[in-house]
C-alpha cells in the first residue's frame, strides 16, 4: 500500500472484528467487500495520482490530443476512485454499526444496500452512537466544503461531461510570467492539481481508521 495509507490501523480493525462475534453476523460480507474496496479504491488513486503528476511535469497543461488524454483518464480515475474511498469506508462503518444493531443499520434487501450513503451512515450513527468520536468526524466529513467540492466533481465527470481547460497568460510585464491553466470546474491544471487533494483524502481518511479502531474496539469485546 501506498505509505500515505495506514495500512496498520486498517488491518488491525479487521483482525480485532475477525476475532468478535461480528464474524456471525449476516452482514459479514457486506463489510469484508466494503473494507476490500477502501483499499483497492485508494491504489487506483494512488496510480492515477502518478501517472496524471508525471504528465504535467513532462509535457505540460496544454499537451498534445494524445497526452492529453491520458491526463483526463488519470483525473477521471482519480476523482471517482478518491469520493469512492470515502463512501466505501462510509458502508463499510454502516456494516459495522448492523453487527451491533441491524434494526439501525439496516442491510436486508438490495434496495437498503442502494440506501447507504455517506449521509444515511452518519444519520444511523447519530442514531445510535451519539457520543462516539468516530459518529462526529464522519458529520464533520461530509459537511466539509472539500468533501461537497469532490462530490460536485465526481457528479461532473461521471455524468455530465469532461470539462475543457482555459489557458491563460499576463501580457505587458517584464517579469516572465507562467501560463495558468484552468479547468472549467475551477480547479487548476498543474503538479499540484491531485497532490493537494490527496493529501486532504489520506488525512481525513487516516483519521477515520484511527477513529474506528477505537470504536470497533470499545463494541466488540474479544473473550
Amino acid at each position: 500500500m501506498p505509505s500515505d495509507f495506514a495500512i496498520g490501523t486498517y488491518n488491525e480493525i479487521h483482525q480485532h472484528l475477525s476475532k468478535s462475534s461480528a464474524v456471525g453476523s449476516v452482514t459479514w460480507p457486506e463489510y469484508g467487500s466494503a473494507w476490500n474496496a477502501i483499499s483497492y479504491r485508494f491504489v487506483t488513486l494512488d496510480e492515477s495520482d502518478k501517472s496524471f503528476t508525471t504528465s504535467v511535469k513532462t509535457h505540460g497543461s496544454g499537451p498534445t490530443q494524445q497526452e492529453r488524454y491520458i491526463q483526463e483518464r488519470d483525473l477521471f480515475s482519480f476523482f471517482i476512485n478518491g469520493l469512492a474511498v470515502l463512501e466505501t469506508f462510509c458502508y463499510g462503518m454502516f456494516a459495522i454499526g448492523s453487527f451491533v444493531d441491524s434494526s439501525v443499520f439496516i442491510l436486508s434487501t438490495a434496495l437498503d444496500k442502494r440506501r447507504v450513503t455517506p449521509d444515511t451512515t452518519s444519520a444511523a450513527f447519530n442514531s445510535k452512537f451519539p457520543n462516539e468520536n468516530i459518529t462526529s468526524d464522519i458529520a464533520s466529513l461530509i459537511s466539509s466544503n472539500e468533501f461537497k467540492f469532490w462530490k460536485e466533481i465526481r457528479n461532473i465527470l461521471a455524468h455530465r461531461s469532461n470539462p475543457g481547460r482555459d489557458h491563460k497568460v499576463t501580457l505587458g510585464s517584464s517579469t516572465r510570467v507562467e501560463p495558468v491553466t484552468l479547468w472549467r470546474i475551477g480547479i487548476p491544471i498543474d503538479i499540484t492539481t491531485t497532490a493537494e487533494r490527496r493529501k486532504w483524502l489520506a488525512d481525513n481518511l487516516n483519521k477515520l481508521l484511527e477513529l474506528a479502531h477505537e470504536f470497533v474496539k470499545r463494541n466488540f469485546p474479544l473473550n
